[in-house]
């Protein structure tokens, strides 16, 4: 941790608050690895230094995952900030049909910097280094791709492309309007995870909904005489620009990496899961929990400080869960460590038809009455948190400790 500021640390200080700007640590969102490798409670003060092992399991997934920071009151303002990034798992080459595996892909990263929300709680944190300007002047949003503002993805024409999507806002999801560009658009995996049977036609429109935390890989085919196409966010409320799509003739340089050998049509496949990704839809339960999302609560309570509290959920190692969530909508769902099988198709969602059942997620957001029904396999012991994955809800307390015996 480079960040100047005082060592002196007090884990109960202004608990549930925008406190300690300078003090961090890191997660791994996504990834299928330990809690005690996963711990968001671990503190790195200034000066200090962390090491960080990971073991993943020999089954993972494959798949686009992201790392953020995640100390309790800081994270809007750090991750909010831009303080994220990639992470690729690699290995599914025997998994998938070789016309998958060996298409041309490019990474693409857009973080929505939220300028009012990240320097509100820089103010309130007391942070000396972070300013934010424009936001009084109505600038309210700066979106990066890639780090950079408005940047051109070029695309050669009449071939299959892997578009591998992450997103990262504090507060806002969005849909980006990728099927206005007059290219066929077909979706591949949602965060980290194949679709089954992938790819998956998508809704009329072609577009593609994130959560504040999502990723997406879609397949990309754009005809030769595809004009320039601004591809947008749209909030709901604004439509920010996030990147020019430019097809050139196909031998022409272009954004994409790989072997540069056209891989085929793609036909529909049933792609291979690990076990702790398997089909639970006609699983038996073993246990069950109910969660609500409140305002900045969950069942009513604001987040105990760790290890100092009952865990707010108990489950059993080797167990089968099943979860009820309400109130997503303004408030989506993250889980630490598990992702989250999907029970129902979901309705009334900003793309009708996205949320399909048996889609494994890591973040689940909904409409607001909406009750979700997920399920997951408990294949670790240790603490994990969940929360709501708008920050600043998060950093005041919107979150829970699970114990996994």
């Amino acid at each position: 941790n480079d960040l100047s500021g005082p060592a002196a640390h007090d884990e109960a200080f202004m608990w549930n608050q925008f406190r300690y700007p300078n003090v961090t640590n890191l997660h791994l969102h996504g990834l299928h690895v330990s809690p005690h490798e996963d711990d968001p409670f671990v503190v790195v003060l200034p000066g200090e230094t962390h090491r960080y092992v990971y073991r993943l399991p020999c089954d993972h997934a494959a798949g686009i995952h992201w790392y953020h920071t995640h100390y309790h009151g800081s994270s809007t303002t750090q991750t909010g900030g831009g303080a994220a990034g990639v992470i690729l798992v690699d290995g599914d080459v025997d998994r998938v049909p070789t016309a998958v595996s060996r298409l041309d892909e490019a990474v693409i990263a857009i973080q929505m910097v939220e300028l009012e929300e990240v320097g509100l709680a820089a103010r309130l944190s007391g942070d000396a280094l972070l300013t934010v300007e424009g936001a009084e002047h109505g600038e309210r949003v700066l979106v990066l791709t890639n780090g950079l503002m408005y940047p051109d993805l070029v695309v050669p024409a009449e071939r299959t492309v892997r578009l591998r999507l992450m997103f990262s806002a504090a507060t806002l999801a969005a849909v980006l309007r990728l099927g206005r560009c007059g290219c066929d658009v077909l979706l591949l995996a949602k965060d980290g995870v194949y679709v089954d049977p992938a790819p998956r036609s998508l809704p009329p429109s072609g577009d593609l909904f994130f959560t504040p935390s999502s990723r997406l890989d879609v397949l990309l085919s754009c005809p030769l005489k595809t004009p320039p196409c601004s591809v947008e966010l749209d909030t709901g409320v604004e439509t920010h620009p996030a990147f020019r799509l430019r097809v050139v003739l196909p031998g022409a340089k272009h954004s994409f990496s790989g072997t540069g050998v056209a891989a085929g049509p793609v036909q529909s496949f049933h792609p291979v899961r690990p076990a702790y990704l398997a089909d639970l839809r006609d699983a038996g339960v073993d246990a069950e929990e109910d969660v609500e999302m409140g305002m900045v609560t969950v069942n009513g309570k604001s987040l105990a400080l760790p290890r100092q509290a009952d865990p707010a959920f108990v489950l059993p190692k080797g167990a089968v869960a099943q979860w009820w969530v309400m109130g997503t909508g303004m408030h989506p769902l993250h889980l630490h460590v598990f992702h989250m099988q999907v029970q129902e198709d979901l309705q009334d969602e900003p793309l009708p038809g996205w949320t399909r059942a048996g889609d494994w997620i890591d973040t689940i957001q909904a409409p607001s009455l909406a009750i979700i029904r997920f399920r997951h396999t408990v294949d670790y012991s240790g603490w994990i948190m969940g929360h709501c994955h708008v920050l600043p809800h998060a950093d005041q307390g919107q979150a829970f400790l699970v114990q996994l015996e």
